[in-house]
């Protein structure tokens, strides 16, 4: 690439990114139904999970032409299965007039040809590259990144990504993103060269010697993280929160607050991405711990325990979710007014759960009991 453009001196035609007319265009002239575009939503958002990347494109039409697709939201809906399901949609084979029979026409397969020629040409793009399949795609620090004592063989290596059109810088804040298909294309090239795991690892440890705990709290992290989930951005939380987790592991004691809470954040992002079983692991963790080193009353162990059975509903583990929901119950009647909210919260849950285990004679009772108490309350 460098070669080339010493040879071509100011002979040089930039060709800028594909824009959404562009794609639009090329999207018409390869579909064999261009009627299919007058979902104009459908054909935006399609467009845009294709990143406006030509071959993308072409692909997609040509995949909608031989599978005789009735709507774009039908491959649409494909581009957004798991990250295995996409790479065998961008792996598909399809007909291209400009091309032999002997080119290799998938999108993946281009990737991995150009990826393989980013580690042979620059083994620092290689590590950035890798980096960035690990974190969320969108808005990466460049603080984050792989970092060398040379700054020139730094702004080299993300030129070699800028060049292949992996990589866009946003101008004035430092910060990258990675395009989505590139950046599942890139995981699965990981994942194939059994590096995956490793370069997860390499990328936490990164990031926990950058961002200790005392500097979370001081930037209020966790209200980031609550904003994070809220956008739907539940990965990028969950990377985040994993990172804070195991500082905490490493440097804090099993029953340090600020590392039950880490853990009992890093759980919610679980819930929110559907990650049970992780859930449930972590929280039968943190109960296990604070049965060792807090009194039964207290509103941590309490409220770590609710929620281990909300977990265990969710997993299908019924009996599990009503054995523990009904020592909570216990307890706060002990300990809490009749109209406290926590005590009727675990008193409702326990009445769903008892509905769901088929107790329905308990499950009305205490719903109805409930439903008293509240009406009550709310009419003083």
């Amino acid at each position: 690439m460098k070669a080339a453009s010493k040879l071509a001196m100011r002979n040089v035609i930039e060709l800028p990114d594909m824009d959404e007319v562009m794609a639009r265009e090329l999207l018409s002239k390869r579909l064999s139904d261009p009627h299919l575009m007058r979902d104009v939503n459908a054909t935006g958002l399609l467009l845009k999970q294709l990143t406006f990347i030509p071959l993308a494109i072409v692909q997609a039409a040509s995949y909608i032409n031989e599978n005789s697709l009735a709507a774009l939201s039908d491959y649409l809906s494909l581009l957004l299965e798991q990250e295995s399901d996409v790479i065998d949609l961008l792996s598909e084979d399809f007909h291209d007039d400009w091309r032999t029979r002997e080119t290799k026409n998938p999108v993946a397969t281009t990737w991995l040809i150009s990826f393989e020629r980013i580690q042979s040409a620059s083994s620092l793009a290689a590590e950035i590259l890798s980096f960035m399949a690990c974190i969320e795609p969108i808005g990466i620090p460049k603080l984050l990144l792989p970092q060398t004592v040379s700054k020139r063989k730094w702004m080299e290596a993300v030129g070699v990504l800028k060049a292949y059109s992996f990589v866009s810088e946003r101008s004035g804040n430092e910060t990258f993103d990675l395009h989505r298909l590139v950046h599942i294309a890139m995981r699965n090239w990981l994942k194939r060269d059994g590096k995956l795991s490793d370069w997860t690892t390499k990328t936490l440890t990164r990031i926990e010697g950058l961002i200790p705990m005392a500097q979370m709290k001081a930037t209020n992290c966790f209200t980031k993280f609550q904003c994070l989930l809220a956008d739907g951005r539940v990965r990028e939380a969950a990377f985040w929160l994993k990172a804070k987790s195991s500082w905490g592991e490493k440097h804090l004691e099993q029953e340090h607050p600020d590392r039950l809470a880490s853990r009992h954040d890093l759980v919610r992002a679980y819930q929110a991405n559907g990650q049970i079983g992780e859930a449930i692991e972590l929280l039968e963790e943190v109960v296990m711990v604070e049965e060792g080193t807090l009194a039964k009353n207290h509103p941590d162990r309490l409220a770590s325990r609710h929620e281990l059975a909300r977990a265990y509903r969710a997993n299908g583990q019924i009996s599990e979710a009503v054995g523990l929901l009904e020592e909570v119950v216990a307890v706060q009647e002990r300990t809490l007014a009749k109209e406290h909210p926590n005590r009727l919260v675990s008193r409702h849950a326990l009445g769903m759960a008892y509905e769901a285990n088929g107790q329905i004679d308990e499950a009305v009772k205490l719903i109805q009991e409930v439903a008293a108490i509240r009406e009550n309350t709310l009419a003083k």
